[in-house]
């Protein structure tokens, strides 16, 4: 039976073994776990954050390819500076905010906010 050692004396030789042996399950365990806990988070990385990969792409491709005088990085940065300028010209940034269905007699009102340019801010803030 252990009983707590409060008197200072040497510690229960049991009591000792225990805690190494549960700090050495701990330490393997965590080793061994760790590599798949890392493989699991950039996947999931990889798998829900892939909309930034245009941005990389097109900061690495001024850095590399542009300052740095990469040919192959200026090939990726046209290709992908390429697209998002197609994608802009042709308005690919639609996107859909609210799915909907109205029951007879409900009503939906659209509405724009304009945004004021620099000279109408100015002017309201003169008045």
């Amino acid at each position: 039976m252990a009983s707590n050692n409060t008197s200072g004396g040497p510690a229960d030789p049991k009591v000792v073994a225990q805690g190494m042996a549960v700090w050495l399950t701990f330490s393997v365990l965590r080793r061994f776990l760790h590599p798949f806990r890392w493989i699991r988070k950039n996947l999931a990385r990889i798998v829900l954050g892939w909309r930034t990969y245009p941005q990389y792409l097109r900061e690495q491709s001024v850095v590399e390819g542009v300052l740095n005088g990469s040919k192959l990085w200026l090939t990726i940065g046209a290709g992908v500076w390429g697209v998002r300028a197609l994608k802009r010209a042709t308005g690919g940034g639609e996107r859909i905010v609210l799915r909907e269905a109205l029951q007879p007699g409900e009503q939906l009102v659209i509405t724009q906010v304009q945004l004021l340019s620099r000279r109408q801010r100015r002017a309201a803030a003169k008045r």
